[in-house]
């Protein structure tokens, strides 16, 4: 399914037995109903961030009883990274902008964790407060990342 937002955003996506290459790309808004797929909407929300235009996300409602309260937390994190979101009880606008490095609270939420880490490769001075806790579902995730080129720093 994120592969078809990608797509959707304007990325290009090419699949084959072995590999999945994303080619970077400048995306567009998406407008797309997250209640079979809630898990995804952190990262789509950050995608959304960087996307030319106001990306709609409905469906939304369930998000906010998972690990936190990933509506708020996507909000929160957002806002302080300077981009406009719009809050509605089961939608989610967020105007594509150019982010900024903050401090994000990952709410001891792996997917707010991931997915803001991603989005602080791309805009740099990004702190994750409680990274930890992509241990719970993938412990590898900050090699991985690192491995593909994102520059991490720890305090321990």
């Amino acid at each position: 399914m994120i592969l078809t937002f990608l797509q959707d955003m304007g990325a290009a996506v090419e699949i084959n037995r072995h590999a999945v290459t994303v080619t970077k790309a400048k995306l567009k808004a998406l407008r797309a109903d997250l209640t079979d797929c809630i898990d995804l909407l952190p990262t789509v929300a950050v995608l959304a961030a960087v996307a030319e235009g106001a990306s709609e996300f409905t469906g939304i409602a369930r998000a906010r009883l998972k690990e936190s309260n990933r509506v708020t937390a996507v909000k929160e994190g957002l806002e302080r990274m300077g981009v406009k979101v719009i809050e509605e009880r089961n939608k989610l606008t967020i105007v594509g902008s150019t982010p900024r490095g903050a401090i994000i609270d990952s709410m001891n939420d792996h997917r707010i964790a991931m997915a803001f880490s991603v989005l602080g490769t791309v805009v740099g001075g990004t702190v994750i407060e409680g990274a930890e806790c992509v241990n719970k579902t993938f412990p590898q995730f900050w090699d991985i990342l690192e491995s593909t080129g994102g520059k991490l720093e720890t305090d321990g």
